[in-house]
C-alpha cells in the first residue's frame, strides 16, 4: 500500500494547499485526485494570458476530432500572432 503525507481530492483551491506542503518539505508524498485532467484555473495552468493559448488549442483539438463524429471540418490556418497579441 503506498503512503502519502496528504491526498487531496480535486485540483481545484486546493492546490495552495499541496503547493504550501510542497514549499515547506520539497519531499512530500501527495496525491491529487480529480476526475477529469487538471484545467481553467490559475495553479494548474498558468494565469490569464497562458489559458488563451491554451483555450486556442483545446477548439483546435476539438475541430480535429470532429470527424469521428460525422462533421467534416477543416482549420485553413491559425495567426499565432494574433492570438498572442491578444494576451497583452
Amino acid at each position: 500500500m503506498k503512503k502519502y503525507d496528504a491526498i487531496v481530492i480535486g485540483t481545484g483551491s486546493a492546490m495552495i494547499i499541496v503547493q504550501g506542503l510542497l514549499s515547506m518539505n520539497p519531499d512530500s508524498r501527495i496525491a491529487v485526485i480529480d476526475k477529469y485532467r487538471p484545467r481553467g484555473i490559475c495553479l494548474t495552468r498558468g494565469c490569464i494570458p497562458s489559458k488563451m493559448v491554451i483555450s486556442v488549442a483545446e477548439i483546435i483539438a476539438d475541430i480535429e476530432k470532429t470527424r469521428e463524429l460525422g462533421v467534416d471540418a477543416e482549420i485553413k490556418s491559425v495567426d499565432f500572432g494574433r492570438i498572442m497579441k491578444r494576451m497583452s
